[in-house]
């Protein structure tokens, strides 16, 4: 099997350098060496084309040559762009096949110029069906809004949407590539030809794809693809393009509420396939002595952060079965792909380069930003001194140019409150101490750190255990549910749901597992389950006599009901859309699922002086433990874990 990759980025447009984007040229750089070191992809076997590279016919030239003409049956072909997506008039002859009269496109480089058009999905899907017929397996990753909002939010200016502007010129058919086959398909079929293949996209077709500043060099990348190349980077084993998704999906909505990673599976390709062929590599940290630091091999886009600890180990055999443990270090300096370390005792190396595992890790400040006029100054001196682990300190750090949340105060009085970066409603009751505000915040911090927190090392697939919801005569398995308010004449019902865990046939060992369920509204943290359950095939009478069986069912199957609480409902929008999330935790040993538990905030509501409510403190908070941790130079086991979640859609 080969992996074939044309990757597309554009910063520059041709027709207005209004358009310019800042961060399309970074993303097709990330996507190439993660696809080197992660799946052992050939330079020689990726293409890139950048902006002016990226016109149009080198688009669709470089398609057909790089993919098409070289890709052969169960071979892997990646198309990848970044840039602009816009919408145009479609021709008439399309119009059975696009209702409001409008398609997607792809602006090039040098788009709308000398009678050049958009690159029209159209034209993509015979793109794409030409290469399918090789009987490659292909995949598409589309970081843009190719659903008819234009463009990736610029960093610079985060409240501005800068959109491609829509074409309103009608399309003739004749200016389409592939007119011919297009004609005689629609004359046959009465459709437009198909292959099969995943397209994985930024967001929903309603929806913005953001570039924002990410990762340790401060470079700007798109939030998805930056998000899909850290989650490539974690794995350790290969999972199938729904679990992709999710926890994609899972970063960047730990950047942006309102951006949802979409998957699909077309003309019979499958979600549950597994990413790009399989071919995972192991994350494998080696730890080198350079001429005056220790660096190790690893760095943001892999999940860590600043202060994790790893220990190091003379060979990889040692480090894969944790023993003869040499040292433990910390992360001094982190960057993107390599960090620079703070070895505890040097007096024990005497070689330059040892394997190491991580062992301890901690969390990421939220970055903040502090809009209070004159009391600003006083207030991010607060978050420049710690103190405990109970201060706000601890989970925020004030970051103005690129924060995830925006602390305000009303000029008429003194009160404070929380805002998401690029919209002005407040989120909670607003506070008259600034302390409660802060304190807010610190717990929003702490649910997003709960919600992505997951062990990359893990050897337990997350697909052992599947999270079902049956829902309309339908089971979803371990994938995003949207459920609806149901009007029954007189009033407007609840989305009524049934919701179990199930255990692999083919998985043997016996696993605990915790289910919760976050809200995504106030940052409420409960169990979906009342406690804790183990999952078995063996008889419960048996080996250990667990109280376990392979489906667990909530509530005793009970149907469980769902709804948006009513200080949403009252703000008088016409449509209200909130997204919840269930979380599962998945260990060899039973745990203490409840000290992820939080008490949500109360939400705003106008003329409410009823005080935010405060999140208890929990000790998962400080630091998580991956498979083992060094105690005095003896490795104790930590038992085994891993997660996964799904996202909920309500509508009312």
């Amino acid at each position: 099997m080969t992996i074939y990759c044309l990757l597309v980025g554009i910063n520059e447009y041709k027709i207005d350098p209004r358009l310019s984007l800042n961060g399309c040229h970074n993303d097709v750089d990330l996507l190439s060496k993660t696809l080197q070191l992660k799946l052992a992809v050939k330079e020689e076997n990726i293409k890139s084309l950048k902006s002016q590279q990226a016109t149009r016919q080198n688009i669709i030239e470089q398609f057909q040559q790089h993919l098409t003409q070289q890709a052969q049956a169960d071979d892997v072909a990646l198309f990848y762009f970044s840039g602009h997506g816009a919408q145009s008039k479609t021709a008439d002859e399309f119009k059975d096949i696009e209702p409001d009269g409008l398609e997607e496109s792809f602006v090039c480089h040098d788009s709308r110029v000398d009678g050049s058009p958009d690159l029209r999905d159209k034209e993509l899907r015979y793109l794409i069906k030409d290469l399918t017929d090789t009987g490659a397996h292909v995949v598409i990753f589309l970081d843009c809004c190719h659903g008819g909002h234009g463009t990736r939010l610029k960093p610079d200016k985060m409240e501005q949407v800068r959109m491609a502007p829509k074409i309103l010129e009608k399309s003739p058919l004749s200016s389409y590539l592939f007119n011919q086959r297009m004609q005689t398909d629609l004359a046959s079929t009465g459709g437009l030809a198909e292959g099969r293949h995943i397209l994985m996209s930024a967001c929903q077709d309603f929806q913005l794809s953001r570039e924002k500043i990410l990762g340790k060099d401060f470079n700007v990348y798109g939030l998805f693809t930056y998000s899909l190349c850290k989650t490539l980077n974690t794995l350790q084993y290969p999972v199938s393009y729904r679990e992709l998704r999710n926890r994609v999906h899972a970063f960047v909505l730990r950047n942006n509420l309102n951006q949802s990673p979409q998957v699909e599976a077309i003309a019979g390709a499958a979600e549950m396939e597994t990413v790009l062929g399989g071919e995972i590599l192991p994350n494998t940290l080696l730890v080198t002595k350079g001429k005056k630091e220790w660096t190790v091999n690893a760095g943001a886009i892999h999940g860590l952060n600043k202060q994790d600890e790893i220990t190091l180990f003379k060979e990889s055999k040692d480090s894969q079965q944790q023993s003869n443990p040499i040292t433990k270090a910390n992360i001094k300096t982190l960057n993107s792909f390599d960090s620079l370390l703070k070895i505890a005792n040097t007096s024990q190396l005497d070689r330059s380069q040892y394997s190491a595992i991580i062992t301890q890790q901690s969390f990421e400040k939220m970055p903040v930003k502090i809009d209070c006029g004159d009391q600003s100054p006083v207030i991010i001196k607060l978050l420049e001194k710690e103190g405990n682990v109970q201060s706000p300190a601890h989970y925020l750090k004030h970051r103005p140019d690129n924060p995830d949340y925006i602390l305000k105060k009303e000029d008429d009085n003194n009160a404070f409150y929380i805002v998401q970066a690029g919209d002005d409603q407040p989120l909670f009751i607003k506070q008259e101490n600034v302390l409660d505000t802060l304190n807010q915040l610190a717990s929003i911090a702490r649910f997003w750190y709960k919600f992505t927190i997951n062990n990359p090392v893990s050897n337990i697939p997350p697909d052992a255990v599947d999270i079902v919801i049956h829902y309309n005569n339908r089971d979803y398995i371990n994938e995003s549910v949207a459920f609806e308010y149901q009007y029954d004449g007189e009033n407007w019902q609840q989305p009524s749901f049934h919701l179990e865990l199930r255990l692999k046939p083919n998985y043997s060992q016996p696993l605990y597992c915790a289910l919760l369920f976050f809200d995504g509204s106030n940052g409420d943290i409960t169990p979906a389950l009342l406690s804790g359950v183990w999952l078995s095939h063996i008889d419960s009478t048996q080996q250990g006599k667990l109280n376990a069986q392979p489906i667990v069912k909530a509530y005793e199957g009970k149907a469980i009901r769902l709804g948006i609480k009513d200080e949403l409902l009252e703000r008088g929008n016409t449509t209200v859309c909130v997204q919840d999330y269930l979380k599962l935790i998945i260990c060899e040993k039973e745990f203490n699922a409840s000290i992820m538990s939080q008490q949500g905030l109360d939400l705003y509501k106008e003329k409410s002086n009823t005080r935010g409510l405060h999140s208890i403190l929990d000790t998962l908070m400080n630091n998580a433990h991956y498979r083992s941790l060094m105690i005095e130079n003896e490795m104790v086991e930590v038992a085994d874990w891993t997660s996964k979640s799904i996202d909920i859609t309500i509508t009312k």
